[in-house]
């Protein structure tokens, strides 16, 4: 296995529909039997043995549903399925041109003359009459398109700090107008960085604030925008995988479990001091746009060695434990690989596409640094996940007054902490 990558092993799906078939009973669990219940042996990193023991367990001890819930399709097919073998680089790469980024430095000065404030970016405030054509083919593309997009052409190195922001933030108002707040601090920008030992050990430190790999998730919000004002000496690179393409690997193969990450009891740990957890299903079917879903934190469902997994939280099942797992190692099936360079801007469908990353290594030349938005597109969102309107409302609904975090190396207590931390 390459250093950094979680695991490239394929999918396990052990000759499952040869098994009989039983249809899924639903009945509520007394707190008696959640008390009593263990917790499924499964770890923020995925471990493809376990994975593979207790799915072919499972198989084996048979009595799973061969169909997919009533009401969702056996598989899917609109655009944001595919697989990176049917992705061409002309299809998510966009190379700016001497002409784009003349204009967006020509946006970056009128807004600057402006006076306002960061809270006052907008399409109207930085003005790119020209390259608004391409934006705008950039914004149906990451939500009705392949769901992942990449601008190439920027160099960081040409800007100060907070000019890179002005202008980071201004480009991806084109592509979604609203911008979320990324926990209960208000922050708006989140730097995705091994901020060092010197803010706190990295024993301590949040996974997104080492150089560790971190497994497929997504977020919260609608669109990940992210850009790169430094790339790692080594290793890093972001890794996406189609959504659509990991349900129809796996409604194929082994339909029982997605009844389990459709189910609505998945307990997501609020990482608040009194255990508390809130409730929502992994998976989402829209029927009315013909499409799926997904929204998880592996990190809130498991647990991490800095991050524990509450004993008030009902413990995970062997069957949400090997969907969680099947979810993981799909998507690796399916990865893409991209190596970021210096002044890419990427934008990821949250809901429609996996993201992952892989370890890497600094030195004195290069320092992996993104800086992290969750932005909306009010006219081409998607539809919100099941049970996650309040959530989705904490985040877009301005109730949190905006935090413009601009140093790079966020304090000790926000990396250390469970609460504040980004949803890996």
């Amino acid at each position: 296995m390459a250093p950094g990558i979680l695991s490239t092993r394929p999918t396990l799906h052990e000759q499952y529909l040869s098994h009989p078939s039983k249809k899924p009973e639903t009945r509520s669990t007394p707190a008696a039997d959640i008390l009593l219940r263990q917790q499924a042996d499964i770890d923020w990193v995925p471990s493809f043995e376990k994975y593979q023991a207790r799915a072919s367990r499972r198989v084996k001890e048979g009595n799973l549903p061969t169909e997919v819930p009533q009401g969702f399709p056996l598989s899917v097919e609109y655009a944001m399925r595919w697989t990176p073998e049917e992705l061409r680089p002309s299809q998510y790469i966009y190379n700016l041109s001497d002409e784009d980024v003349t204009e967006i430095d020509r946006a970056l000065e009128h807004f600057k003359g402006l006076g306002f404030t960061k809270d006052d970016i907008s399409r109207e405030t930085f003005p790119l009459p020209q390259l608004q054509l391409t934006l705008d083919r950039v914004a149906q593309g990451v939500h009705g398109g392949r769901g992942i997009a990449l601008l190439r052409g920027l160099d960081p190195r040409k800007y100060s700090f907070a000019d890179n922001i002005i202008l980071y933030t201004g480009v991806a108002s084109y592509i979604g107008e609203k911008r979320g707040i990324q926990g209960h601090a208000g922050h708006i920008l989140v730097h995705i960085k091994d901020v060092g030992d010197t803010v706190a050990p990295k024993s301590m430190r949040q996974a997104p604030y080492t150089n560790k790999a971190q497994p497929f998730h997504t977020d919260l919000g609608d669109v990940i925008a992210m850009y790169a004002i430094d790339v790692a000496a080594t290793g890093g690179r972001s890794n996406v995988a189609s959504a659509a393409q990991v349900y129809n690997d796996i409604a194929t193969t082994r339909p029982d479990l997605i009844h389990v990450l459709a189910d609505k009891n998945w307990a997501f740990d609020k990482h608040e001091e009194d255990g508390s957890f809130y409730e929502h299903p992994i998976l989402c079917h829209d029927a009315e746009a013909e499409r799926v879903s997904f929204c998880f934190s592996r990190r809130q469902l498991t647990g991490s060695g800095l991050a524990p997994r509450p004993k008030t939280l009902p413990p995970l099942t062997d069957a949400q434990a090997e969907a969680l797992d099947a979810v993981h190692f799909t998507a690796n099936k399916h990865v893409l690989s991209i190596e970021l360079q210096r002044g890419d801007m990427t934008f990821v469908n949250n809901l429609g596409i996996f993201h992952a990353r892989e370890a890497f290594t600094d030195d004195v030349d290069k320092s992996r640094h993104l800086v992290r938005m969750w932005i909306r597109n009010e006219k081409l969102a998607w539809k919100t996940p099941d049970n996650m309107d309040e959530i989705w409302d904490e985040i877009y609904g301005g109730k949190i007054e905006p935090v413009w975090y601009m140093d790079p190396n966020h304090t000790r207590a926000h990396v250390i902490s469970r609460k504040d931390t980004c949803h890996a």
